[in-house]
């Protein structure tokens, strides 16, 4: 983030998204994506949960997350030396995907999947 912050010119915007730090306690073994946690929201902090994540295709792919609350993310921001409030969206599934395929995406609708942070220097 520091190296980011660095190279950005004044008024220059950052823009990421990340896994939203609350799907591994969203998970369970029907859901399409399961992580198997070490610890709880604040007592996992920065452990790696491995799990799952479905595919279209009804196969699995191996993922892993290191756990990282919102301080967490909005600490390293600031660390970084950004110092204007960042922008935050929370995204999820969308109506034109689940006209798609409502079979695939119908049980992730209403759930918090990434989010999005855009923030300036």
């Amino acid at each position: 983030m520091a190296l980011i912050h660095e190279n950005l010119a004044d008024g220059g915007q950052f823009i990421f998204s990340l896994p939203h730090p609350v799907n591994p306690f969203l998970s369970g073994e029907d859901s399409r994506f399961h992580f198997k946690r070490s610890g709880g929201w604040f007592t996992g902090r920065d452990n790696i949960f491995e799990g799952t994540i479905a595919l279209k295709d009804g196969d699995t792919v191996a993922v892993r997350c290191i756990h990282k609350t919102f301080e967490d993310i909005f600490q390293s921001l600031r660390n970084a030396g950004f110092s204007k409030f960042p922008e935050l969206r929370e995204l999820s599934v969308t109506k034109d995907l689940l006209e798609q395929d409502a079979e695939f995406f119908g049980p992730l609708k209403d759930q918090p999947l990434h989010i999005a942070i855009r923030v300036e220097r």
